[in-house]
């Protein structure tokens, strides 16, 4: 931008620019962790299909029922069951807090942009004002140069 120009809110306008980033950061934490918790609701999935595929095939493959055998993995399963139920509430609250990141987000780009219009607004103003006085002094000048030529004519006649 030209030199002359100073906008007065350039602080504020840094700050908005770091909390824009920092918000960014933040929105970024959260998609992070809810990645996480994917892919820890995953692996239990995983987990008790597997589990489940492992007490079917033991009954396939002996013929036979083993009560103690069954018995350790339905308490193996109940208990997959019921992390992959806490999981899928853990991953509820994080879609919650990252909605409200993203709603956070949203917010501090609009502050920015609000700062970063006034600031074009002025840069503008300023190029119609600095335009407008060099247009007063080409015309100054014209005149002068102009009265100079008629005078010296008017001298000479």
């Amino acid at each position: 931008m030209a030199r002359g120009f100073v906008f007065r809110l350039e602080a504020l306008l840094r700050v908005r620019k770091q909390e824009l980033d920092a918000q960014k950061r933040e929105v970024a934490r959260v998609v992070l962790e809810k990645y996480d918790i994917e892919q820890h609701l995953t692996d239990r999935e995983s987990t008790l299909r597997g589990e489940f595929e492992s007490l079917r095939d033991e009954q396939a493959d002996s013929g036979r029922v083993d009560l103690a055998g069954i018995r350790g993995h339905r308490l193996y399963m109940g208990r997959l069951h019921r992390e992959i139920a806490e999981t899928y509430q853990e991953l509820g609250l994080k879609d919650q807090e990252l909605a409200k990141e993203r709603e956070k987000l949203a917010e501090a780009s609009k502050r920015l942009k609000a700062i970063e219009k006034l600031k074009e607004k002025r840069w503008r103003r300023y190029i119609t004002e600095l335009n407008r006085k060099e247009q007063a002094m080409d015309d100054e000048t014209a005149l002068q140069q102009y009265m100079r030529v008629r005078l010296t004519k008017e001298v000479e006649v």
